[in-house]
This record gives structure tokens, sequence and C-alpha cells, in this order.
């Protein structure tokens, strides 16, 4: 890291080299106001920052993820921090149709904040004025993905539908869908060793 030289550097320095110098500090200095600017500026107009946009859930894939019309393209949306059940786990169906009964048909809205590495949209979807991916949560329909969560308000719903011993939470030792797929992946790669 650079230190600005004290008062007493520059009166040992002769006039003519202090110039130079002083111009090359005040050019970093703009130059890292005008990157900061920029990035702010940035931000401010990214998607991620939008207004929630207004959709039509046209499919329910699963307990997290939907297809939506936007703007008039097909789209799969993954609902940020949240992970539900696969549906070959316990409650992995009952998930599934209570998002589809919660959103299809219901005047509904995303806030995008990205997309996986799949080429899924990944935000928080409204139905019917009701955040879904909470709901699931609050159901207990759907996991906090640890990994991926932000809102730390869905800790509370998870704690809450845990307690009452809601949906997948009345199960005794439940497992969360990321153990799941890893260990199916790990089972897969187990049995696919006679290469």
């Amino acid at each position: 890291m650079h230190t600005n030289p004290s008062p007493s550097h520059y009166a040992q320095q002769p006039a003519s080299r202090l110039v130079p110098q002083m111009r090359h500090r005040t050019a970093g200095r703009v130059f890292g106001l005008c990157t900061a600017l920029a990035a702010g500026f940035w931000l401010q107009a990214s998607p991620a920052m939008a207004a929630p946009q207004p959709v039509q859930v046209v499919g329910v894939s699963d307990g997290d993820t939907v297809k939506v019309l936007l703007d008039g393209r097909e789209q799969k949306l993954r609902l940020a921090e949240i992970d539900a059940p696969e549906k070959a786990q316990p409650f992995g169906q009952a998930s599934k149709s209570v998002l589809l009964k919660r959103c299809m048909g219901k005047k509904a809205a995303i806030d995008v904040s990205g997309t996986d590495r799949y080429g899924r949209l990944l935000g928080r979807l409204t139905c019917g004025g009701e955040d879904a991916n909470a709901a699931q949560v609050r159901d207990g329909l759907a996991w906090v993905y640890d990994d991926y969560v932000r809102d730390q308000s869905l800790y509370r719903l998870q704690a809450a539908a845990k307690s009452a011993k809601r949906g997948l939470w009345s199960e005794p030792d439940p497992q969360p869908p990321w153990a799941f797929r890893r260990a199916k992946r790990d089972k897969g790669r187990a049995g696919g060793g006679g290469r």
C-alpha cells in the first residue's frame, strides 16, 4: 500500500520534480473517483436493482422452479435463496403442487437477481401479492439455501415451520435437497467405475 510522503519529503525535493508527482497522484485520485461513480451508476441501472417485472406463470417444474412469460418470451425462473425437495424426495411432489396452486392464474411479478449456471433467471417471485419464495419456506416446502441466502428473515420462517412440524419438517430426519443430489451424484460415480 502506498502512503503519502511527509511534508518534509516535499521540502527536500526541487520544484521541478514536485509538479509531475502531484499530477500523477491527482490523476490517480480522479481515475478512482470516476471508476467509483461509473460502478455506482451501473449498479443503479442493472436489472438486479430494477423494479419487479410483471410476468405470467405458465408452468411449474418443481417446488423452486417455474416457467414464466417475460416480455413475450418463455423463461425458467429459479426461486432464489431457497431449495425445494427433489421430486423423488418426500414432499417433492407436494412442494411442486402447492407452488402451482400458489401461482398459476394469479397476478405475478419477478425481481431478478441474476442467472444461474444453467441459464435460468434467479429471483424472487410474487404471486397474488405473496412472496412465493418465503411462502414455500414458511409452509415447510423448501429449505433456506444456506449457500445463497441473503434474506436472513427466511431463517425465522424456516425455524417456525420446523417447530410446528409443517411439511417436510414432519419427517423425522429430512434430507436437504443439496445432500440428496450429492448422494445421487456420488452413487452414480461409484456405479460407473467399470470404465
